[in-house]
């Protein structure tokens, strides 16, 4: 079954702050540590209504856009 990706309702200003995250995890040639980057999210967003499972299914779709292992 072919499923649409789904950017989890995530606001662009996020999905942009995920793809910086991912985007050093590449430069640095390291894995990304999921929360290290939901850490780094909610530091940058320290008001964003969304839950953690939530941020964490958006992150973990991204990172798979990406190219990362996940």
């Amino acid at each position: 079954m072919n499923m649409a990706p789904t950017h989890h309702n995530l606001p662009a200003d996020v999905r942009a702050a995920i793809s910086s995250f991912l985007k050093v995890c590449q430069n640095e040639a390291r894995p990304f540590a999921t929360e290290e980057a939901l850490e780094a999210i909610r530091n940058i967003f320290p008001d964003l209504d969304i839950d953690d499972a939530e941020l964490i299914d958006g992150l973990i779709s991204e990172a798979s856009v990406a190219g990362f292992d996940v």
